[in-house]
C-alpha cells in the first residue's frame, strides 16, 4: 500500500497538516538547537572557592582564638567550594536536560553541546553549501569541538 502514490501523498498531507496545527516549523527547531549548543553550565550556576582556617575545638565548638597549626607553626587552612543553583526566573531551562539529587548534592546535567552543535551543521550545510565565508564558519566551530571545549555539564 506504500507504493501507492495516492496513498503516499495522503500521508504527507497529514504529516504537514499535523506540523501546522503545532505551529513547529524548521526554525523553531533550529532556534532550540542553537540554545542547546550554546548553554554554558555558567548560565545556571554560580560557583567559587574560599580558604578557612581549621581552628581547635572547645566545648564543641570552634575556639577563633586557636588555630591548627601545621609542622611549621603556620595555621592550617581548608580549601572549600561552592556551587549554587541560580533563580529559574532568570535562566532559561531549554537547555536543561535533568536536575536530580546526587548523592553529594543537586546536580545539573544539560543537553549535549556537541551534539546539537553536530546537528547545526548539518542543517546549515544544506543552505551553505557553496558560501565559502560559511564553510569557513563550519570549520571553526568544528576545530572548536576537536580542541575543545570541556562542557563540564554536571556540578
Amino acid at each position: 500500500m506504500l507504493t501507492n502514490d495516492n496513498i503516499q501523498n495522503e500521508i504527507k498531507r497529514l504529516h504537514q497538516a499535523k506540523l501546522q496545527e503545532l505551529s513547529v516549523g524548521v526554525f523553531d527547531l533550529m532556534e532550540d538547537i542553537v540554545v542547546e549548543a550554546r548553554a554554558d553550565i555558567g548560565d545556571y550556576v554560580k560557583f567559587g572557592a574560599y580558604d578557612e582556617t581549621l581552628y581547635e575545638y572547645k566545648d564543641g565548638k570552634p575556639d577563633k582564638n586557636k588555630p591548627v597549626l601545621d609542622d611549621e607553626g603556620n595555621p592550617i587552612k581548608l580549601h572549600k567550594s561552592w556551587a549554587q543553583f541560580k533563580n529559574q526566573e532568570f535562566v532559561d531551562s531549554k537547555a536543561i536536560k535533568s536536575i536530580r539529587m546526587g548523592k553529594d548534592g543537586p546536580v545539573i546535567e544539560l543537553h549535549d553541546r556537541n551534539r546539537a552543535r553536530d546537528k547545526l551543521l548539518e542543517m546549515m550545510g544544506d543552505y551553505v553549501k557553496n558560501d565559502e565565508a560559511e564553510d569557513g564558519l563550519i570549520n571553526a566551530i568544528k576545530q572548536s569541538q576537536v580542541f575543545g571545549e570541556n562542557d563540564g555539564i554536571e556540578t
